[in-house]
């Protein structure tokens, strides 16, 4: 069939026994996030390889996890779904200490600056939290030691989410 290449349109295609093939455009921007199964994040703490975030099991659509700020006493982060670099969420502005900015995305990012940037002590532990919904969207930050575990255990005996220290 004739396709109509715009920019920015991704096809997925699928070739059948027999030899057929099935072309479907696939989902972009916030429908391509109703879909992601999982999230990561990604940024100077990891070399820039994405890491996954922990599914609340409280809370849907919350996100999670732990990370180290470097030698300097910082890291920057971008969010992504699926681990796929075309659905990358970022600040639109460049290493954004700001938890309330505008967000680009879902797409590819600009670059690696548009990111958002924790500060704080060489070597202190943060923990990242991202919500998403298909009303809204948040990104969260704080210092691990305001986290504390919840000893609260389900049927099978895991470990709850954890919980802020009022």
């Amino acid at each position: 069939p004739q396709l109509a290449r715009e920019p920015g349109v991704r096809y997925s295609v699928e070739v059948l026994k027999g030899g057929e093939a099935v072309w479907s455009v696939e989902p972009t921007g916030s429908a391509a996030l109703e879909q992601a199964m999982d999230f990561q994040i990604q940024g100077t703490f990891s070399s820039w390889q994405p890491v996954g975030l922990e599914s609340s099991s409280s809370e849907p659509g919350l996100w999670w996890t732990d990370i180290q700020l470097n030698a300097s006493g910082e890291a920057t982060f971008q969010v992504l779904a699926d681990h796929d670099p075309h659905l990358v969420l970022c600040p639109a502005h460049t290493r954004c200490p700001r938890m309330a900015a505008p967000v680009l995305g879902p797409g590819q990012a600009p670059s690696r600056e548009h990111a958002w940037l924790i500060l704080g002590a060489p070597g202190q532990r943060y923990r990242v939290e991202f919500f998403w919904s298909a009303m809204a969207s948040s990104v969260f930050w704080r210092p691990c030691e305001e986290v504390v575990e919840s000893e609260e255990h389900s049927a099978s005996g895991a470990l709850a989410d954890r919980e802020l220290v009022e």
